[in-house]
């Protein structure tokens, strides 16, 4: 049985569908919120106009890579 809503969120960046679905699922399951980007461009405008918990970040993206997604967060 899935616990109750926790009220955090995440944002789940990744470039596969499957993986970001899964990944949403399961997190769901559990209590969370979750949001999902498929890119880093994506990801930035979603992290830069709404409050997360956490971020999943995929290390390579199609636009560029996470660690870039970090330093432009910087």
């Amino acid at each position: 049985m899935a616990q109750q809503p926790n009220g955090q969120r995440v944002l789940i960046v990744d470039d596969d569908p499957e993986l970001r679905r899964f990944l949403s699922g399961e997190l769901t399951f559990e209590g969370y919120s979750c949001d999902e980007a498929g890119s880093g461009q994506q990801a930035l405008t979603l992290i830069r106009s709404e409050a997360w918990d956490l971020v999943l970040l995929d290390w390579t993206l199609p636009d560029f890579s996470g660690v870039e997604v970090c330093r432009r967060l910087r």
